[in-house]
């Protein structure tokens, strides 16, 4: 069985979440997981039996200074995701599917697991879930 999880920040730095997925890729030791998550820089990286594929958000961020400027450019986004949907940033929602399609073409998971925070990759989760039905889909 191959399962592939769309995580935040898996590595190097585990959050509570990360800790929880690395605790079920601990007990299921034999199955082979494919994890990607966001970091500092778009990289791969090969730990025992599972990879994991950084996407490198620093360049997804709008660099804004000013705080009350951020404020502003970000309000319209907040206020349109509210009735739309709850994305905040889609770069990481369409950098999150084109690794997944990546790992799907090659390595063909029976099963996506998404993180919760960031909502992003549930949004990421559920368009590959309708682009490919029969692989199974879990919000974790």
């Amino acid at each position: 069985m191959k399962i592939m999880v769309l995580a935040n920040k898996y590595f190097p730095v585990k959050n509570a979440n990360d800790l929880c997925i690395h605790n079920i890729i601990c007990c299921f030791s034999k199955v082979n997981f494919h994890i990607i998550s966001l970091g500092d820089k778009d990289d791969i990286v090969n730990i025992g039996n599972f990879n994991i594929g950084i996407i490198g958000d620093k360049f997804l961020k709008r660099k804004i200074s000013n705080l009350g400027l951020k404020f502003l450019v970000d309000l319209p986004f907040r206020i349109l995701s509210l009735f739309y949907r709850p994305i905040i940033n889609s770069k990481i929602v369409n950098k999150y599917l084109e690794k997944s399609n990546e790992v799907i073409l090659t390595e063909k998971p029976d099963i996506i697991i998404s993180m919760l925070n960031p909502i992003e990759s549930v949004e990421a989760g559920y368009l590959i879930k309708k682009r490919y039905p029969d692989i199974k889909y879990i919000i974790y």
